[in-house]
């Protein structure tokens, strides 16, 4: 994921890295932010940096069943034998290189089945054949598991869905629609549905980036005041339900709870709990810390929230999703989602956990800093949201049509359950 859609740190998180900082001294191992200096320039210096990396820092290592001491007694032989092929005088100099289709099965072969759903390493092939246009392998285990599911479909941007939202807007059935995106990439979308649902979308959770900004001639403030624009809409006595559409939300900033969340719960909530690691051995952990989300000053409570996610939800487009579906009157409507739900700060000689690396050192790990419980299903990393109604998505009508079932199964459960 790109680095701006990382979580922030909630203060109780940091409050139980501090509890746990009293720690025995733990076992030296080469330091895998340190590079080329501890020889990684070889291809087993290379696979031992990652391995040992991954092997403390990977916050996982409690529920995943990859076997990790078995891939490395299998596979540090196999580059070891690269490195002295390299090496070996009776091999021609034309010959003195690693193909990248044999480089990228060992790293493969290693990564695969890892149930970080943010994971994604990169490693530089240091002798690569004349021929390859690739020298760069970069492996997602969590995107690998997504695409096998047999409800996997490509990832939907809100410019299609605008098409079906405009369509609707044309029939009458959606007015004060309200589009806006900024050059990076973001793109938020509000507007009522039928006069009575309140509704918005966006590509990701950068609100509390933006929308304290207050005039609307600069870009942030065009973008804030789509939310805005949202909440009043929300705010109506008019208004039946809400729709929080988190299709394809590549995630973001975990302080947007207090946007989306807080100003609809009654009282303080606590949909999960986040750990991380506070030492090099793979079960060196903190205590579970609560993920609190405070309610807002003003809040409405009495009428269904209703989030929309599918397979491409992942991260806070996940932990919104849980949150809402635990709500008195939340209901989420869709797809199993992506399945990658831990926090990241990157600061691996902080916290034992987390991304580490350089590709100016020839590798770079982009994993998890901390693991997260559900109160309403346990750790589901690598699994994903279960919905409560599951639609799967048409995407051949949505293209074609631009009909979106998803959202019109949505309405349907709004128009039964608002009347009641």
């Amino acid at each position: 994921m790109n680095s701006k859609y990382r979580f922030t740190i909630l203060v109780a998180i940091a409050l139980a890295i501090l509890c746990g900082s009293c720690r025995k001294d733990a076992d030296e191992i080469p330091n895998p932010d340190l590079g080329v200096l501890t020889g990684y320039l070889t291809y087993e210096g290379q696979f031992l940096a990652v391995w040992h990396g991954i092997n403390s820092s990977y916050v996982h290592w409690s529920v995943d069943t990859v076997d990790w001491d078995a891939r490395y007694r299998r596979l540090l032989p196999k580059f070891r034998h690269l490195d002295s092929m390299l090496l070996d005088d009776n091999v021609a100099d034309e010959d003195r290189c690693v193909p990248y289709e044999a480089f990228s099965a060992l790293y493969t072969e290693l990564l695969q089945g890892l149930i970080d759903h943010h994971m994604t390493v990169y490693i530089k092939n240091l002798a690569p054949a004349p021929g390859d246009d690739q020298q760069v392998f970069a492996y997602m285990p969590g995107l690998e598991e997504v695409k096998s599911r047999d409800y996997y479909h490509g990832r939907v941007g809100i410019e299609t869905g605008m098409k079906a939202l405009r369509q609707m807007e044309q029939a009458g059935q959606m007015s004060e629609l309200r589009y806006e995106s900024s050059s990076d990439g973001f793109s938020i979308v509000s507007g009522l549905i039928e006069g009575k649902y309140a509704y918005l979308r966006m590509s990701g959770y950068e609100l509390s980036s933006f929308v304290d900004e207050q005039d609307p001639t600069t870009p942030d403030g065009r973008l804030a005041e789509v939310y805005r624009h949202w909440m009043e809409l929300c705010s109506r006595p008019s208004t039946q339900g809400i729709i929080l559409d988190n299709r394809g939300n590549t995630g973001g900033y975990a302080t947007d709870l207090q946007y989306v969340v807080a100003p609809f719960i009654a009282e303080d909530i606590v949909p999960a709990y986040c750990r991380t690691k506070n030492g090099l051995h793979r079960l060196d952990y903190t205590p579970w810390a609560p993920m609190t989300i405070h309610k807002a000053a003003e809040t409405r409570t009495d009428i269904p929230y209703l989030v929309l996610a599918d397979v491409w939800s992942v991260s806070m487009g996940e932990i919104t999703t849980a949150a809402i579906k635990s709500l008195p009157k939340g209901y989420f409507i869709g797809e199993r989602t992506f399945g990658g739900h831990g926090p990241l700060s990157g600061n691996f000689s902080r916290t034992f956990a987390g991304t580490f690396g350089s590709m100016d050192d020839y590798h770079y790990v982009y994993t998890t800093t901390y693991q997260t419980k559900f109160v309403d299903g346990g750790i589901l990393e690598g699994y994903g949201i279960v919905p409560d109604t599951e639609v799967l998505l048409d995407l051949d009508d949505l293209s074609a049509n631009y009909r979106d079932n998803q959202l019109e199964a949505g309405l349907a459960y709004l128009r039964t359950t608002s009347n009641r």
